[in-house]
């Protein structure tokens, strides 16, 4: 297995986040890497990049696009079903502390597993009749507020979409595209003071630490 990096930097617009590395992806070291994965023609056709690339050019998304990878567990497994949901959750405050490091302007869960898992970590007290409520495709109703006078953004926003897998049949090929589609859509709409975050509910670091 190869080593396995993220790529952030701060300013970056979309960060993608995966559950975990797979194993083709863990073999050539580079993010959604399974020849059957969707992730890089559905990041092509949405118009999120300029030409199709391979998962070998991940390292370039940042520099070039604006557009950072990173994973919620950094173990690669064969399939995510070999993750044990506390390892999941152990892994929540980490990839938060890394977005409040960074602060994007999005964050795009690349499956509702993730989504969930984040949700119920940051949001345990959300209910719908007694009953913990699924992530749902498009914005999570949470975001990350960081209070301080840095020029970064002072707010970041949460989205998922289904998993890019060629796996996962329930939706086609091109309703992950529209998903992606509708993502770039809301990314453009939060580059302007008319896009309301305001019911969403607002969370802060160091209280989900303490």
């Amino acid at each position: 297995m190869r080593e396995f990096r993220h790529h952030l930097k701060s300013g970056l617009e979309v960060v993608f986040c995966g559950i975990n590395p797979g194993q083709t992806s863990a073999e050539i070291g580079h993010h959604f890497g399974g020849p059957t994965n969707h992730f890089w023609s559905c990041l092509y056709e949405s118009g999120f990049t300029t030409r199709l690339l391979r998962p070998q050019e991940d390292f370039t998304l940042p520099e070039q696009f604006l557009i950072g990878m990173m994973n919620l567990v950094d173990r690669p497994t064969a399939e995510q079903s070999e993750l044990s949901k506390a390892e999941r959750i152990a892994g929540v405050l980490a990839l938060l502390a890394k977005i409040a490091t960074h602060r994007p302007k999005i964050v795009c869960f690349v499956g509702l597993g993730i989504a969930d898992i984040v949700k119920s970590k940051v949001m345990p007290v959300i209910a719908d009749k007694g009953r913990k409520m699924k992530a749902a495709i498009g914005i999570q109703p949470y975001k990350l507020q960081y209070q301080d006078d840095q020029a970064c953004p002072k707010e970041t926003l949460f989205y998922a979409v289904l998993s890019t897998s060629g796996r996962v049949i329930t939706y086609q090929k091109k309703d992950k595209v529209n998903q992606f589609k509708a993502l770039k859509s809301v990314l453009e709409s939060s580059r302007t003071s008319n896009f309301d975050t305001y019911s969403l509910h607002a969370l802060q670091l160091n209280d989900l630490q303490e």
